[in-house]
């Protein structure tokens, strides 16, 4: 019944404790979408649940197991969720792949929502923290197990369906092939960074803006000097089925290259408090903030705080904090994010530079009033991109591509 692959980064979240404890308790086969081992749902229920499951994955792409249980017996349930995952390989076929285990723990008065990485944008903890105690606890108090597990799997589906009808064209740019002008199809802001040298880390910056996706774009203030990676850029491989002449190489993990090509500009960060200007989701660095660069961990090219991680499996990254005012303000540059293949290339970022002279590792730099400026444009709601392409690449396509006019 669940029969799609678990996305990879569940299948490698799993350490080596979780592992060991799995294997001294028995974990249970799936019954379908609903496997109630505690026997607590009404038959109706648990049939009228199952095809609502059912019917929701084939429709929507999001897959959803509930498990109830008596106990987990020693495993924290959070380990034993991330095990039934593992074991059942829950997740969607989709790309990208959404999926949700949804585990309540009768006995021991505890549940649990593990989901994939990709649905880690939809259901945030701190949102299914608050949607679990506003509709599942209140009813479990009463024994009304039915209720409080439909009532917080409806609001589940109610949030994805959600976000598939606000995400759809981002969703549809992304995987839709052979249509370079979906690049940049809803987005209202534009980053453009070009090089004349690509193999050099010199490169400038213009910002561009439309009133509406039909409007022509405009220029946004003047032309301002960048430095990029200190050997220049090279195309991001999310870009090769684009691409008609296939370049010799593509971005790779420590080239010392900044990718090319267009990606999403998807949240902030910065050394202090979220500054009032900034309107990107913010993350304020903390001594235990990193990015992690190890190709072989499940956190591959993502921030995390490896104190509220769960799974330290990495062995190298950027202790952001420790880097000093170069991140004292900064954006995340969403290559290699959807999904992340390893070795891809990590940890992209728009940040305050060292200096005009010295190149990256990849990210793309500049002064601290040009990154204050960005980060006081930018606006979620309206979409903004980084373009990020050599000078007579961004040339070449800037028709089939439909990319701001530099001149």
């Amino acid at each position: 019944m669940l029969k799609t692959l678990l996305l990879t980064v569940l299948l490698l979240i799993c350490s080596t404790m979780i592992s060991a404890q799995a294997k001294q308790q028995t974990l249970p086969a799936p019954k379908g979408f609903v496997s109630d081992f505690a026997e607590v749902l009404d038959l109706r229920a648990k049939i009228q649940l199952e095809e609502k499951l059912r019917k929701f994955e084939e429709n929507e792409g999001l897959e959803i197991a509930v498990v109830t249980i008596k106990t987990t017996g020693n495993i924290s349930i959070s380990d034993y969720s991330l095990s039934l995952a593992n074991n059942w390989k829950v997740g969607s076929k989709t790309k990208p792949s959404y999926g949700i285990l949804f585990l309540v723990a009768i006995n021991d008065r505890k549940y649990h929502t593990q989901v994939t990485r990709d649905a880690e944008e939809i259901l945030s903890n701190d949102w299914l923290d608050k949607t679990q105690k506003q509709k599942l606890v209140p009813e479990f108090q009463k024994g009304e197990y039915s209720k409080g597990i439909l009532n917080t799997v409806n609001a589940y589906m109610d949030k994805f369906k959600s976000f598939r009808m606000t995400k759809r064209a981002d969703l549809e740019r992304k995987f839709k092939v052979y249509e370079p002008e979906l690049l940049l199809a809803e987005s209202l802001q534009a980053i453009a960074v070009t090089a004349i040298n690509p193999n050099n880390w010199q490169a400038a910056a213009q910002l561009f803006e439309r009133a509406d996706a039909k409007a022509n774009w405009t220029k946004k203030g003047v032309e301002f000097p960048v430095v990029i990676g200190k050997n220049g850029l090279a195309w991001s491989d999310e870009f090769e089925y684009l691409l008609k002449e296939k370049p010799q190489n593509f971005k790779r993990e420590g080239d010392g290259k900044s990718p090319a090509g267009v990606f999403d500009l998807t949240s902030a960060f910065g050394a202090n408090a979220k500054p009032e200007f900034v309107k990107l989701p913010y993350t304020r660095l903390a001594d235990s903030t990193e990015c992690v660069d190890d190709v072989n961990s499940a956190s591959y090219n993502r921030i995390v705080d490896r104190f509220k991680i769960g799974n330290f499996d990495w062995q190298s990254s950027e202790k952001m904090l420790e880097i000093g005012t170069e991140y004292d303000l900064g954006v995340f540059v969403a290559h290699n994010s959807n999904p992340v293949k390893k070795g891809s290339g990590s940890c992209i970022f728009l940040h305050i530079w060292k200096d005009e002279l010295t190149g990256t590792a990849g990210c793309t730099a500049m002064k601290r009033e040009n990154i204050e400026q960005i980060l006081a444009w930018l606006d979620p709601a309206k979409k903004p991109v980084l373009i990020q392409l050599p000078t007579a690449e961004y040339e070449k396509l800037k028709t089939t591509w439909k990319l701001p006019n530099l001149k």
